[in-house]
């Protein structure tokens, strides 16, 4: 969005061609904390998000940072956009984040695709 609020003109192919997305393949072998976590986000529990009306209080997000978690499984898909970084998901997910960028220096070959 950042790049088509700069240069409204600019056409989708145009855009597309100046995107690159870094991808980077982990294993339990060259990143010991994907078992580690993926255990841990077996054992996640948590329920729907608060919705801030059991003491009438309202919280207002201005800008806020926005979660955007898609899960698939063999059990269903789950898709939700959270807003609050202490939901136990965001917490999870933030953890998970951190321990594969401190792996992505140890035997891993990053491709960037256009």
């Amino acid at each position: 969005m950042v790049m088509h609020r700069r240069k409204p003109g600019e056409s989708l192919e145009e855009i597309r061609k100046r995107i690159k997305v870094k991808s980077i393949d982990l294993t339990e072998s060259t990143c010991p904390d994907v078992k580690t976590m993926f255990h841990n986000f077996q054992e996640l529990r948590f329920g729907a998000p608060k919705m801030g009306v059991e003491d009438d209080a309202v919280t207002v997000y201005l800008d806020p940072p926005v979660y955007e978690i898609h899960i698939r499984a063999a059990a269903g898909d789950v898709d939700m956009t959270l807003y609050d970084d202490s939901h136990p998901l965001v917490v999870w997910a933030m953890d998970l984040r951190a321990r594969l960028e401190a792996c992505t220096g140890a035997n891993t070959r990053p491709s960037v695709k256009k």
